[in-house]
């Protein structure tokens, strides 16, 4: 009796696994009563928003694009603003998203938008009180 050796016996294992049908939706939820494969794919699809920034993308454009318009520094940072600077700041910033969501492309945006909770986190606001 030979046996298999680890290489062997892993590429049979490969091979009966790649046998198997796919585990999909239906396999995992059929226990589910009234349960509708249809409708997870349309509720997924209102999840996604493409217009929404990323947090890097806003961070990044508060950087490099509107801070050293503000300062006198061009090396300004958001860490070297006082709290009432940074209150400002995002007023303004959330009125401009405002605009963007309501269709009307912002030029500074470019017809992107963020929420509230990623501008709070870009400005270092989150457990800060405003001034």
């Amino acid at each position: 009796m030979n046996r298999l050796s680890n290489e062997e016996r892993e590429i049979q294992e490969q091979k009966s696994e790649n046998d198997k049908p796919p585990i999909t939706l239906d396999i995992i939820e059929k226990d589910v009563p009234d349960f509708d494969p249809s409708m997870t794919k349309t509720f997924e699809q209102g999840k996604v928003n493409h217009q929404r920034m990323s947090d890097i993308e806003l961070c990044q454009l508060i950087d490099n694009k509107i801070l050293p318009g503000m300062s006198d520094s061009p090396d300004a940072s958001i860490y070297s603003l006082t709290m009432s600077r940074r209150a400002k700041l995002y007023d303004w910033l959330w009125q401009k998203n405002m605009i963007s969501l309501s269709r009307r492309k912002e030029p500074l945006l470019n017809g992107r938008t963020f929420t509230e909770a990623q501008l709070r986190r870009c400005l270092c606001m989150k457990y800060m009180s405003a001034e």
